[in-house]
């Protein structure tokens, strides 16, 4: 007789570790596109960094915030960049294009009342304050398409976005 049915947790174990992979959320719908926002000083990062939960703020490419915040080597994504700071006061960045639509002119909102961000086309909605990007409800939730995500960092005391 086989170890395998010698010992029936073996047999057990191996089940759950190959049926525990699939139930994975996927990032990666969202082409990878180039990020690059930076705050060149501590008064842009006053101006429009987040300081504290509910504090989020919209970054697309010389529109918002506005033309003059960006440089010539800035970069906002596949549909521009969410930066929010979370519950812990984490600050952390997302591609505002929603994964189920992937279009970059469909983009995720918050709800200031759940403070979820959502989409207004397919309705889904994401934790973003927690720093997960994971889906909440809808379409994304169904398929367990998160937003994707960018690292937030600082160097000589300024601010930075990338992926």
């Amino acid at each position: 007789m086989s170890a395998m049915f010698k010992y029936p947790f073996i047999l057990y174990l191996f089940l759950i570790i190959l049926f525990s992979g699939c139930d994975k959320n996927d990032e990666y719908r969202i082409p990878v596109t180039t990020v690059r926002i930076e705050f060149r000083s501590s008064a842009l990062w006053s101006q429009y960094g987040v300081h504290a939960f509910p504090d989020y703020q919209k970054f697309i490419l010389n529109k918002i915030p506005n033309k003059e915040f960006y440089n010539v080597s800035s970069a906002t994504g596949y549909g521009g960049v969410l930066l929010v700071c979370g519950y812990s006061n984490q600050l952390y960045a997302y591609d505002l294009t929603c994964p189920v639509e992937r279009d970059p002119s469909v983009r995720i909102d918050i709800d200031e009342e759940t403070y979820h961000a959502y989409c207004p086309q397919c309705k889904s909605t994401f934790d973003v304050f927690e720093g997960t990007g994971s889906p909440l409800s809808g379409t994304a939730r169904e398929h367990k398409y998160m937003l994707r995500s960018y690292q937030v960092g600082i160097a000589n005391g300024l601010y930075y976005i990338t992926n």
